[in-house]
């Protein structure tokens, strides 16, 4: 239930709202159920999920510019990590994913961000593993959280830098 959130908080923030979060959601699902046999693990799959949502939401959102009358831009959401078509694309994520987290996390923030976000352990029982309070927890989570996507987004900015030059 926790990860169908963090899904749903992704669409919506994409979207706007919940009624088109909810669609992208279910696109996403619906998609991924037909090639449920291509993941090769647990991991292989979440990564697929969130790159789906991702993905589901920004068609959602290229359709309603469409209907519009609006001009598209083709390179919403595009990158070489996350190709929607590449049939490593989720893999590639996480790799990454675990080189940044492994470079730039001490070892003990590593092991909770994981314990929450890949195993979905609740705060209490890894504050009660660590011997922190569940406030030190969240801290931790957040801070982690976001060294990861600040030096994720660095990352795509360069990447998109090299590939325009």
């Amino acid at each position: 239930m926790a990860m169908r959130q963090r899904l749903l908080a992704t669409a919506r923030q994409l979207l706007g709202n919940e009624d088109d979060a909810v669609d992208a959601l279910q696109d996403a699902f619906v998609g991924l159920w037909t090639r449920a046999d291509r993941y090769s693990d647990e991991s292989h799959a979440r990564g697929a999920t969130v790159i789906s949502v991702r993905n589901a939401s920004i068609d959602l959102l290229r359709r309603r510019a469409v209907r519009r009358g609006e001009e598209v831009d083709a390179t919403v959401g595009s990158s070489d990590i996350a190709e929607p078509d590449s049939e490593n694309h989720a893999e590639r994520l996480m790799d990454e994913v675990n080189r940044l987290m492994d470079e730039h996390l001490s070892e003990r923030d590593r092991e909770i961000l994981r314990l929450r976000d890949a195993d979905e352990w609740p705060m209490d029982e890894i504050a009660e593993r660590f011997g922190l309070t569940e406030a030190h927890v969240r801290t931790i989570v957040s801070r982690a959280r976001r060294t990861i996507r600040d030096r994720y987004l660095e990352l795509e900015r360069i990447h998109t830098a090299n590939n325009n030059h």
